[in-house]
């Protein structure tokens, strides 16, 4: 049997451990079946009243550096891939000659880290007062070792959290003795449930949500689960409509993301003069009444100051139309210059038009535009185009002839349009009390959309189409009501008791839910960053996990 000194030699990894720790491995390990522990020390050469704690320190390895454990980190997937060849591909001489270099490693890494490092105080012999002095205190969490696995293992990212985790663990080291495969299957087993589990931390800390919702929620809309997440979630929240009691907290949770895309809307419309809804205002005919008011007063601290002369630069635009006039049938064109004559020139001769007047002339053009252009017919839709020059003509020339203002006209006129599309969406349905839906904004703004055959909202640039359409995707086009009393009357007993056990499943979808899902579903930056670096970094928590269980699995 090798004393302590020449086991020491033998396996230089050891060369930090005390005597007392080493013989006690060592005891325990291979002999505590066979012999006596006083027979094991004399035949070792150890005598445990004659520690020197302070000898067995000056072997210690110099503790690593950071650098270093990150380094040690890094090589891990290298020598666990190493071992794993070895074990499928080589003698099982060779295997375990490669366990064996794994393990001194092992022993050699443990030895150096300073995190593990402390100092107790006790009684060594020879001395007559105590001493302080370093020891191993033997458990810890590898913290820059298990950072230099993330870095060692980044190549499984492509392949998800689940594949990810389970390759990244399975690319660890087995650092004990023991049925190696068991171990590799424990392992693997191990690192993808912790690279799940930092997959679902992550996705707590910065949710994934479907395309268009976190500007929705930016914006203070309430939106449900399925709003959230769509695909399966909203799938489910559409049929759990059903059910009694929830299916009413659902139908509530919908209409209040309905009214909120209302509100938000409009006020959107309002942006332009700097207005919003006032608080206590809700969605429907008074929030449209409301922002109407709005704009209309800001057309009158601006229409007033605003003035149209017949100068000469405009009558050379008027001119440049009217030579265009040869392309465009003899009907049309005569519908043209009637509408040229009694809606624009007959003003003009009285002079200057007031920005009142002005105001009703280019509303009237863009009715007549609208109307033409959104005809089948393509000399009505030409006339459309000319009639539509003719009204961009009276603007160019306002704005030139009054530059300090024209800014401001600009963002009323953009105000007007844009509330002209929700006030008919608004009224496209007799029973919704002036609500309405992203799909009853999405026709509004097709019908109002000014280009021949509506090519801007075919190819999605018309007013306000986006908004509408991230609308539609993620609340849907239906403004349900209540169904509270209904549902009850026609629920059978089975399902009065299926809704009472449900019930928590409600919650999400009352007003206090909703507001708590969007605060939770709009991190700050920092709780954002740190989700989505947990999300990406998911596949390699698999080996960093292996390593941070290992003073807790007996393996260190």
């Amino acid at each position: 049997m090798a004393t302590l000194e020449e086991f020491r030699q033998q396996y230089p990894a050891y060369a930090g451990r005390s005597d007392g720790e080493l013989a006690d491995a060592i005891y325990g390990r291979f002999y505590a079946d066979r012999i006596s522990r006083e027979e094991f020390n004399s035949k070792i050469g150890f005598n445990p009243s004659q520690v020197d704690d302070r000898a067995s320190w000056e072997r210690l390895p110099k503790p690593r550096t950071t650098l270093q454990g990150i380094e040690q980190g890094i090589a891990d997937p290298i020598v666990g891939a190493t071992q794993l060849g070895a074990h499928m591909f080589a003698s099982p001489q060779t295997a375990a000659a490669v366990d064996r270099v794994v393990a001194s490693r092992e022993a050699g890494i443990q030895a150096s880290r300073p995190d593990i490092i402390g100092i107790e105080t006790k009684q060594l012999p020879g001395d007559p007062a105590a001493s302080h002095i370093p020891v191993n205190q033997g458990k810890g969490v590898d913290l820059p070792r298990m950072g230099g696995n993330v870095i060692g293992t980044a190549p499984a990212i492509p392949l998800g959290a689940v594949a990810g985790g389970a390759v990244s663990a399975a690319a660890m080291p087995v650092t004990s003795e023991g049925d190696f495969w068991r171990k590799k299957l424990t392992d693997t087993a191990i690192g993808t449930a912790g690279a799940i589990g930092t997959r679902v931390v992550g996705g707590a800390l910065s949710p994934t949500l479907q395309p268009g919702a976190r500007e929705l929620l930016d914006e203070k809309v309430r939106l449900t689960p399925g709003g959230m997440f769509g695909g399966a979630v909203q799938t489910a929240e559409s049929k759990a409509t059903s059910i009694p009691g929830t299916g009413s907290a659902i139908t509530a949770g919908q209409r209040r993301s309905i009214e909120d895309f209302n509100r938000t809307t409009i006020n959107k419309a309002l942006e332009p003069i700097k207005g919003t809804l006032p608080k206590d205002i809700a969605a429907g005919y008074d929030s449209v009444a409301n922002a109407a008011d709005q704009i209309s007063a800001a057309y009158q601290r601006v229409l007033p100051k605003i003035s149209l002369a017949p100068d000469q630069e405009l009558l050379d635009g008027i001119g440049a139309i009217n030579r265009q006039l040869s392309l465009m049938p003899e009907g049309q064109k005569r519908q043209f210059l009637g509408i040229l004559n009694d809606r624009v020139a007959a003003r003009l001769q009285t002079g200057t038009l007031d920005g009142e007047t002005l105001q009703q002339v280019r509303s009237e053009l863009r009715n007549f535009s609208r109307q033409y252009m959104g005809a089948p017919d393509p000399a009505q839709r030409q006339l459309g185009d000319a009639v539509r020059a003719l009204d961009m003509t009276l603007g160019e020339a306002a704005a030139r002839q009054n530059p300090k203002l024209a800014g401001e006209l600009r963002a009323v006129d953009q105000a007007y349009a844009m509330l002209v599309r929700i006030e008919n969406a608004a009224g496209r349905r007799a029973t919704s009390g002036g609500v309405f839906t992203p799909g009853d904004m999405l026709s509004s703004i097709r019908a109002a959309d000014p280009t021949t055959r509506h090519r801007g909202f075919a190819r999605g640039d018309a007013l306000m189409q986006e908004r509408a359409s991230t609308g539609q995707q993620v609340i849907g086009n239906t403004y349900p009501d209540s169904g509270t009393t209904g549902r009850f009357m026609q629920a059978t007993p089975q399902g009065l008791l299926t809704g009472l056990a449900t019930l928590p499943g409600a919650l999400p979808y009352t007003g206090a839910g909703q507001w708590l899902m969007r605060h939770w579903a709009t991190p700050s930056l920092p709780r954002e960053a740190a989700g989505e670096a947990l999300k990406f970094l998911a596949p390699t928590g698999g080996a960093a996990g292996v390593t941070g269980l290992l003073p807790y699995r007996g393996e260190q």
